[in-house]
Order: structure tokens, then C-alpha cells, then sequence
């Protein structure tokens, strides 16, 4: 199971995202861009994603993880 997943801009993704990570590890996540302008763009969202993945004890690769 492959997860995708976008946020608003103004929103504590971190958060989020450790939720999340409860569930599903990070390499099976998808990041997208929306046209929305609230949205938060997948760089700065993947940025999030590995501040809560390592946050959790996780190790991070870039090769793996977070839509790459």
C-alpha cells in the first residue's frame, strides 16, 4: 500500500506526518504538488517528512523516501 499525501501550507505537518509514520514508513509515502495556493509545496513537505521520520528513531534515505 502506497500512501499520497499533501497539506495545507498553514498546517503543523509535523505532527501529522508522526501520526502517520505510526502507520505507514515513509518510503511507501508520495509527496504532490497542488495548483491550490494554501497548499505546501512536496520540497518544504518532504522536508517535514524526514524532521518527523528522524524525529521517530528512523533512519532517512534520500534514494527511498518521501516520493523519490
Amino acid at each position: 500500500m502506497q500512501m499520497i499525501c499533501g497539506f495545507c501550507a498553514d498546517k503543523n505537518v509535523e505532527d501529522c506526518l508522526r501520526n502517520i509514520l505510526g502507520h505507514i514508513p515513509a518510503e511507501k509515502m508520495r509527496l504532490i504538488n497542488s495548483s491550490h495556493p494554501r497548499a505546501m509545496k512536496a520540497e518544504r513537505l518532504r522536508d517535514a517528512l524526514r524532521r518527523a521520520n528522524e524525529a521517530m528513531g528512523r533512519e532517512w534515505s534520500e534514494g527511498e523516501n518521501g516520493g523519490r
